[in-house]
């Protein structure tokens, strides 16, 4: 099983499940989990103070998916989740619902097994699904083999996710955190590690030192310098000071690194706080 953590929900999904849609948006959204054969998860959420009242709401799904075609069964219970099983043509599907007082969010899953599965492995996805109320003072993500945990009020600005290649980017209103995770090293690394510290950095950056490093994480670097946001003087002004760190995971081979800085010159002095970036991917090929 691998655990997910996407604006505080937390999915502990088979590891050959796939996120292929995902909404940047923590107040409303979905994300779509599928495997090889089949979509086999949808979780949607919205922004909820309190509880729905059940008993309506769940009737009026069961009408619309009726309109639509599905067969429905009497609603039941799973500990706090509200199950409604739905069958249409060959397709079975579970749509269970919950309200996260301490997120105060309102989240629906359908989701759909492979046929050998049974109830079960639907009440055991369920189990393990949370979405506690975040800390005042940290945010967690783990997603896509990488794990990030920083400080509070940062949002997820952007994800490129390509083969070989996650990027993740997360802004607060004067910060800024770039996660970046490279695979098939073997192939496209060439001269040592050190010397891929400064590949596709932004225009304009320069590194002004670097620090050796070794842990249980892989080998790597400490890095820090400037990022001229311009041209002669007028960039010289807008300056900014970065941080970051790079590494190569001693466990799958993939390579790793982070960058923050602040995103204006008056908050020259500040960049965001990282307490941690990690590879989540066993031992294997990269």
């Amino acid at each position: 099983m691998e655990t997910w953590i996407w604006h505080g929900l937390r999915l502990q999904l088979p590891a050959d499940w796939e996120l292929l849609e995902f909404s940047k948006n923590p107040r409303q959204g979905r994300l779509l989990f599928a495997d090889a054969d089949d979509i086999r998860l949808e979780a949607s959420w919205q922004e909820a103070a309190g509880e729905p009242g059940w008993r309506r709401l769940l009737s009026d799904y069961r009408h619309m998916l009726e309109e639509a075609g599905w067969d429905t069964a009497k609603p039941r219970r799973h500990g706090p989740w509200h199950l409604l099983p739905t069958e249409g043509g060959d397709r079975i599907a579970w749509r269970a619902f919950r309200h996260f007082p301490g997120s105060r969010r309102l989240l629906e899953l359908v989701v759909r097994p492979p046929p050998e599965q049974t109830l079960d492995a639907v009440t055991s996805l369920l189990d393990g699904c949370d979405w506690p109320q975040p800390p005042e003072d940290s945010l967690h993500w783990r997603a896509f083999g990488i794990e990030v945990r920083f400080s509070s009020h940062h949002r997820l600005k952007d994800c490129d996710i390509k083969p070989a290649h996650v990027k993740l980017e997360f802004e607060h209103e004067r910060h800024r955190l770039v996660c970046e995770r490279r695979g098939l090293a073997d192939l496209w690394l060439r001269g040592d590690l050190e010397e891929w510290i400064e590949s596709k950095l932004p225009e304009g950056t320069r590194v002004l030192k670097r620090e050796a490093r070794f842990d249980e994480a892989g080998p790597g670097f400490d890095f820090n310098g400037v990022h001229h946001r311009g041209r002669g003087m007028l960039g010289w002004l807008r300056r900014r000071p970065f941080t970051g760190r790079l590494w190569r995971c001693s466990r799958c081979g993939r390579i790793l690194r982070w960058l923050a800085y602040p995103l204006d010159a008056d908050n020259e002095e500040e960049t965001p706080l990282v307490l941690g970036v990690a590879c989540t991917d066993p031992e294997g090929l990269n």
